[in-house]
C-alpha cells in the first residue's frame, strides 16, 4: 500500500464532504437529517495529531480545532483497502481508493455527529456507561453510523451526478457496510456483546435495504415505523435463540413481527462472524436469517427470479451500482 498522509486524506475529505453538501443545499436538496454537518465543518479547524489516545478524535471547545489521530486514520483506510480486495479490486486501482476515501468520510462525519449529539469528549463515555450501561454507546454509535452513512452516500451521488432514489439507496447500503467494518474490524468487536450488536444492526439494515432495492422485502413481517434511515440494534445472540433488531426511530420498536428461528445453526454462526473476515459470510448469513424470519422473500422454483437477487457481493467501483446485495 501506498504511504497514506493522514491529513492531506482528512483534508480531502472534509473539502470533498462540504463541497457536495453545500451543491446539494443550494440546489434545496439538502434534507434532514444532513443539515448540522455544513454548519458544523464551517465553525470548525479540521486536521490531525500524531498523539496517541483512546478517543478517535481531539476537540478542543474555545478554538474550535477537531484532530484525528492518524493512527486511527490510517487503520480506517487499510480495513477499507482489506474489504476492497476481499471484493475483488485490484491493489492501487481507483475502484479500492474510492472505497478507501469513503470510508474516511464515515469517520469524519460519525464523529462530527457525536459532536452534535452533544457526546464531543471521550471523558463522556464513563457518563453514559453509568446512566446507561450496555445499551448507552451502542445507540449513540448506531445512530451516529446511520447519519454519517446517508451524508455519505449523498456525498458519493452528488460526486456521481445522479439523483435517482435507487441510486441513493445502493450507495447507502454500500456505506452500511463500510460502516459495519470501521465498528467491527477496526475497533475489534470480537467478545464485546454490546459492540456486536452495534455492528450486527447495521449489517442487517444493509441487507434489508439492499432487498427493497430488488423488490424482495416482505413488509408484512417487519415493523410498520421502519425506514430505510432508521437505526437499528441487533439482539445478542450470544443471549437469545432469537433473531430480532431494535428500531431506534420516532416510534420504536421490534423490527421482526414474529421469528421462530429458536438455536438454529445459521443464528449462532451468523453471531460468530460479527467481527471478523470475510464480510461477505456476515452478509450471507444476515441474508439467510431475514429470509428465514420473512423479511425478505423468497422465490419458488419454477419462478423467474430478478437477476439481481443472483448477484453476488461486490464492492461499488465509481460507476457501478452497488454492492450488497443478499444471496
Amino acid at each position: 500500500m501506498i504511504a497514506l498522509n493522514e491529513e492531506a486524506e482528512i483534508g480531502r475529505s472534509v473539502v470533498e464532504i462540504r463541497a457536495a453538501l453545500g451543491a446539494l443545499a443550494r440546489a434545496g436538496k439538502l434534507a434532514y437529517p444532513l443539515m448540522f454537518v455544513g454548519p458544523l465543518i464551517d465553525r470548525a479547524t479540521i486536521g490531525t495529531t500524531k498523539e496517541p489516545g483512546e478517543s478517535s478524535f481531539v476537540l478542543n471547545d474555545d478554538t474550535g480545532v477537531i484532530l484525528f489521530r492518524e493512527a486511527l486514520v490510517s487503520k480506517v483506510y487499510k480495513a477499507a483497502l482489506d474489504l476492497a480486495d476481499e471484493f475483488g479490486f485490484a491493489e492501487g486501482s481507483e475502484e479500492a481508493v474510492r472505497v478507501a476515501q469513503n470510508a474516511v468520510n464515515l469517520l469524519v462525519i460519525h464523529e462530527l455527529e457525536h459532536i452534535h449529539q452533544n457526546f464531543p469528549d471521550f471523558a463522556h463515555v464513563q457518563e453514559v456507561k453509568a446512566g446507561m450501561p450496555v445499551y448507552g454507546l451502542p445507540i449513540l454509535d448506531v445512530a451516529a453510523d446511520t447519519v454519517a452513512a446517508w451524508a455519505c452516500a449523498n456525498v458519493e451521488c452528488q460526486r456521481l451526478d445522479t439523483n435517482e432514489e435507487q441510486d441513493l439507496l445502493r450507495q447507502f447500503v454500500n456505506m452500511l457496510i463500510l460502516a459495519y467494518v470501521i465498528g467491527a474490524l477496526v475497533f475489534e468487536v470480537r467478545g464485546r456483546a454490546e459492540k456486536m450488536q452495534r455492528a450486527l444492526g447495521l449489517v442487517t439494515a444493509a441487507v434489508l435495504i439492499q432487498a427493497k432495492i430488488d423488490n424482495l422485502l416482505d413488509q408484512r413481517f417487519i415493523f410498520h415505523e421502519w425506514t430505510p434511515l432508521s437505526p437499528l440494534l441487533a439482539m445478542n445472540l450470544a443471549a437469545t435463540p432469537v433473531f430480532n433488531v431494535l428500531v431506534i426511530d420516532k416510534v420504536p420498536g421490534l423490527l421482526l413481527k414474529s421469528n421462530s428461528l429458536n438455536a438454529q445453526q445459521s443464528v449462532i454462526d451468523l453471531w460468530d462472524s460479527v467481527g471478523t473476515s470475510p464480510v461477505s459470510r456476515t452478509l450471507e448469513l444476515t441474508a439467510l436469517a431475514l429470509r428465514t424470519a420473512g423479511a425478505i422473500k423468497t422465490y419458488a422454483a419454477n419462478e423467474d427470479v430478478p437477476e439481481a437477487s443472483q448477484a453476488s457481493h461486490r464492492i461499488p467501483s465509481a460507476k457501478s451500482d452497488g454492492f450488497g446485495r443478499p444471496e
